[in-house]
């Protein structure tokens, strides 16, 4: 959407006076800095005082010291790259941010990283205001700049004593413990983290820090989860410089660490957790190795990591020291090895159910290594009775089956999980979980993590998989005719057959496939799809065909189907609404763009006009006005996207309407036909596009729930050529919302649900709302690949930087919050185990 009215600037009567009390608390904190300039929370308070008192470019000194006062913490880094994004300054912000990004407790901010290479790629054609600046009294300009040239004086001479400090003789063994140093206290002989971030320091009772090898271990004992304590060492003072260990688990509750140092280190941390609540430290011990330890752990390694012998040929035995350090450490906790040990144990919510005997079918059903391998796997993980076929059994049949490819393996958690879903829900037809890969070595990989039932991202691809529940009276007759058919056949002929089949998908792992050499690793690749073979692709055509003759099936990139739906012989008007407010270049391209490239006949414009005062663009207008097949409406007054769209629709002659923004370029010529088809499906509400930023990548994939404040873009920032997580950046589906910069929908629809909210949403959010009402009427929402725009997002309206929209924006979250509830707490397009921070299907935290 884009906003017609410029955000007022603050010049009410009181922000002089609030101005002066945020510098009257900056004063304070200087104050206090110029006889502690080593307190990292007071650098913080420091620059959140001035950024309030709009001294922006004093705060960023501010944060900058809090950072260079202590390296690891988080908070000063966050807020640092926050105000230079705000600022404009986008290089030194995206720096920043790759700088917080490298430490081990970093929040999400990826989605910052890609904004920020987005806006840079396209700050030759924006131009942001400079930030108002605040006149400061000489005595102000000089106090704060004092501050700043004290700390860097006193973190000179800190440096000089530390390195000075330093012992050049051989020093005694280690004697070595942890005291409380932030966070935590001690009750009742127990600690008791007080924040998500306590902290130890080590402390030596004998001997120094000195170059060589160690070893650390730390028994927790906690009922909060602890995924892996982190060992910090700090080469520079405050821990300007440092680097970290992560201790990884060698037996319940006991972790361990073995690494080098290669110069002698200033001091040590240990952070054993993140989280809040009570817990003990059985034990804990630091110490150096010996040379018969550190080959024997060598030879280990070595052995699982060959490549690592390439730095022998290296004369620097720092080096050397550095890079076995690395390979001999416990291996790297995956994102998914990190949810296993944090998620998965909270997943299993039915294992006090008992489980129902089901029938087990392996498929196929030759005899074979893979079949055999299945055939263990569930023997072992339940109490299901395993069939050859539906025509050979001495068994009563149960009342569900279980479906499993030959190769794959049932997880422990599985029997429980299904028993426990279908008691829950005893008109269960078919239910489906997730899956991942689990290779020769029981080591667990790429996920799927799956939504809901959806019909039209199946049609893309198989996203079920190939391990399923249904009722043994659906398959009987399936088999019956195909007794060889796969897994996959099954569904489609289960699945496009009747459409009054209850369908559940549990967010649970159910399955382990069998590992395969095509597969990415689960690190920095794309997890894939499962593709319809092309005589799946026949068979779905075929039968697609004889419910919608008409229908086309081809294959897409990335090897998905794109199902396209035939619009009648006379395809309808369709009104496409754009509201404006200057910006005339923007306008003026975004309809000849859709004029020039769109091969839909019959197209009418309606453009709302939100009060222009640019002489350019009312000329323009006046044109649009004299022209046919453009409707020019006024409606002066505050920006309220919603209201100027029900202005619009209300005009509107088309039975099909589009919102469009005005900063909006199409890109080809079939996009507006493929939405249409969309939208005149019985069943089918708003359609959504794929919007692309100048650069290709992706700014809208369709909308989740539940993501950041209320919603989301997942794989927003995506690169050109990639098809996301599980394919769904490039295959239709079903989801919960999709944006408004590009939505069509029939316009008795639209009316039916009160169209958008101009009362409650007048600016964020009412394209959710709308989706969400459509939904609850019975419409479903549909994103498709095959409608590409280009989106200058935020071109025209800017970015939500200011108070007064950041405010906007939140009371407007907090209503639909309070509107819909669970619906847009749980999304049932996405799946509970990926993030809720981040906008890139990642795994959750």
């Amino acid at each position: 959407m884009n906003d017609a009215q410029s955000t007022q600037s603050r010049t009410g009567s009181d922000e002089p006076e609030r101005n002066e009390n945020w510098l009257s608390a900056a004063r304070g904190y200087a104050n206090s800095l110029l006889l502690d300039s080593t307190d990292t929370n007071t650098w913080v308070q420091y620059g959140h005082a001035l950024k309030e008192a709009e001294c922006l470019e004093h705060a960023v000194e501010a944060y900058a010291s809090a950072v260079r006062s202590d390296g690891t913490a988080v908070e000063p880094r966050l807020h640092l790259a926050h105000l230079l994004k705000r600022l404009g300054r986008t290089e030194e912000a995206i720096h920043a941010f790759q700088a917080l990004a490298e430490l081990p407790d970093a929040p999400p901010v990826a989605h910052e990283i890609g904004a920020l290479r987005a806006a840079a790629e396209q700050s030759g054609k924006r131009t942001r205001p400079s930030p108002a600046k605040v006149d400061l009294s000489p005595d102000d300009i000089r106090l704060f700049d004092k501050v700043i040239r004290a700390a860097k004086a006193d973190r000179h001479s800190l440096r000089t004593e530390r390195r000075s400090g330093w012992p050049q003789l051989r020093t005694p063994p280690l004697q070595a413990r942890i005291t409380p140093q932030a966070h935590l206290v001690i009750r009742d002989e127990t600690f008791f983290a007080t924040t998500p971030d306590p902290q130890f320091a080590v402390v030596l009772e004998t001997g120094e820090f000195v170059e060589g090898w160690y070893e650390c271990q730390i028994e927790i004992e906690a009922s909060i989860p602890v995924i892996e304590p982190i060992l910090y060492v700090e080469w520079e003072a405050n821990w300007s410089q440092f680097s970290f260990h992560r201790l990884g688990k060698i037996q319940d509750r006991s972790y361990c660490a073995i690494f080098y140092l290669d110069r002698p280190a200033i001091r040590m941390r240990l952070d054993p957790f993140t989280g809040e609540g009570p817990f003990l430290v059985p034990s804990f011990s630091l110490k150096k190795l010996g040379l018969k330890d550190v080959l024997t752990t060598i030879v280990r390694a070595l052995s699982e990591a060959p490549e690592t012998l390439s730095v022998a040929s290296s004369l620097d035995h720092r080096k050397i020291g550095r890079a076995l350090s690395v390979a001999i450490a416990h291996p790297a906790v995956s994102a998914y090895d990190r949810w296993i040990r944090r998620r998965e144990p909270e997943l299993t919510a039915y294992d006090t159910l008992a489980s129902q005997p089901f029938d087990a079918l392996i498929a196929p059903h030759l005899p074979s290594k893979a079949r055999d391998f299945t055939t263990e796997s569930i023997q072992n993980h339940t109490p299901w009775s395993i069939v050859r076929s539906q025509g050979q059994r001495t068994t009563k049949p149960s009342e569900y089956v279980a479906v499993i490819p030959a190769g794959h393996s049932i997880s422990s958690q599985a029997a429980a999980a299904i028993s426990g879903a279908i008691a829950t829900n005893p008109a269960i037809d078919l239910l489906f979980g997730d899956d991942d890969e689990k290779d020769e070595s029981g080591k667990r990989r790429n996920p799927r993590f799956k939504p809901d039932w959806n019909i039209d991202y199946f049609l893309s691809a198989n996203f079920i998989g190939e391990t399923f529940v249904v009722r043994q009276a659906l398959l009987e007759p399936l088999l019956a005719k195909a007794p060889s058919a796969s897994p996959s056949d099954m569904l489609i002929g289960l699945l496009l057959d009747r459409n009054d089949l209850t369908i559940e998908h549990i967010p649970v792992i159910l399955s382990h496939r069998g590992a395969s050499m095509r597969s990415p690793s689960d690190i920095g690749e794309e997890t894939p799809a499962q593709l319809w073979t092309d005589q799946q692709q026949r068979e779905l055509t075929s039968r697609l065909r004889g419910k919608h003759p008409g229908i086309e099936v081809r294959r897409a990139d990335h090897g998905l189907l794109h199902v396209s739906w035939p619009l009648p012989k006379e395809p309808p008007l369709v009104s496409l609404l754009i509201p404006t407010r200057d910006h005339v270049d923007l306008l003026r391209n975004c309809i000849h763009s859709i004029s020039s490239v769109t091969d839909y006949p019959s197209i009418e414009f309606v453009v709302v006009d939100n009060g222009s005062e640019d002489a350019a663009t009312i000329s323009f207008l006046d044109d649009l006005r004299r022209t046919q097949g453009f409707k020019v409406l006024p409606a002066p007054g505050p920006f309220n996207y919603s209201r100027l769209n029900n202005l619009a629709v209300q005009a509107a002659s088309g039975q099909v309407v589009g919102l469009v923004n005005n900063d909006v370029l199409a890109l080809e010529p079939n996009w507006l036909r493929e939405m249409v088809g969309h939208a005149l499906r019985p069943d089918v509400g708003a359609v959504g596009a794929r919007l692309l930023y100048e650069s290709g990548a992706i700014q809208h994939a369709g909308m989740v729930c539940g993501i950041g404040l209320l919603a989301g873009h997942p794989h927003k920032y995506l690169a050109p050529g990639q098809g996301g997580y599980m394919g769904r950046a490039m295959a239709t589906q079903t989801l919960s919302a999709v944006t408004g910069a590009c939505l069509v929908v029939e316009k008795t629809k639209y009316l039916s649900v009160g169209g958008l909210d101009e009362e409650h949403l007048p600016v964020a959010f009412n394209d959710v709302d709308l989706c969400l009402k459509l939904s609850e009427a019975g419409f479903r929402t549909i994103y498709t690949p095959y409608a590409a725009l280009c989106h200058l997002e935020s071109i025209s309206r800017g970015f939500d930087t200011t108070k007064a929209k950041a405010d906007a924006y939140r009371r407007e979250a907090e209503h639909m919050a309070t509107k819909w509830g669970d619906r847009v707490r749980h999304d049932p397009y996405y799946n509970r185990n990926l993030t809720r921070e981040r906008e890139d299907f990642s795994i959750g935290d």
